[in-house]
């Protein structure tokens, strides 16, 4: 019954994952954390920070983590392939259809009205991972009274100007935040 529900469940978050990873996790943590609760939130953040160190995209890399806390390596294998076959079939039907018809006004408004989705999506992930680890908060829903970690905000300030303004390279700027954590944290 697990490996169903793990079956089920990713598939569903694999054909609803627009926007990407980032995108994606919204839906983990909706799915995963707090209905099934196979992961806590403190998995979740550190899933994401291995993804972001480590090949390989990040909707798979918390399907397989998931996967395999619920369900040990069976688990991961079905979640993980869960997770990427509607996006194998959807993308086979799109390059098709976008291929034929991409140069029709009704293609163009379609991806025209999808971006700002898209946009909340990935602001919707930001928020589930900044709020809890420059905020010392439980839930990112209370921001009354949070205490402000310092540290870990002027890491982020200074990782995004320089990811943004210097062009410094986000590989660097991964290496240098975790040398910064481990010697300030």
């Amino acid at each position: 019954m697990l490996y169903i529900e793990l079956f089920l469940n990713f598939i569903m978050i694999g054909a609803l994952s627009f926007g990407g990873g980032y995108g994606t996790l919204s839906l983990i943590e909706e799915i995963a954390i707090d209905k099934m609760g196979w992961i806590t939130h403190e998995q979740l953040y550190d899933v994401i920070t291995i993804s972001e160190i480590t090949p390989g995209p990040i909707a798979l890399n918390a399907a397989s983590f998931t996967g395999y806390t619920a369900g040990g390596f069976f688990g991961s294998l079905i979640a993980t392939v869960g997770c990427a076959l509607p996006s194998c079939v959807i993308m086979g039907i799109l390059t098709y259809v976008y291929t034929k018809y991409r140069k029709t006004e009704a293609v163009s408004a379609v991806i025209g009205t999808v971006k700002p989705a898209v946009c909340s999506l990935v602001f919707a992930a930001f928020c589930t991972v900044f709020l809890p680890v420059c905020f010392d908060v439980k839930s990112v829903t209370m921001l009354g009274g949070a205490e402000i970690n310092v540290v870990t905000l002027l890491i982020f300030v200074c990782a995004f100007v320089l990811c943004r303004t210097r062009k410094v390279s986000p590989i660097l700027i991964i290496f240098a935040c975790g040398a910064v954590g481990a010697v300030l944290l």
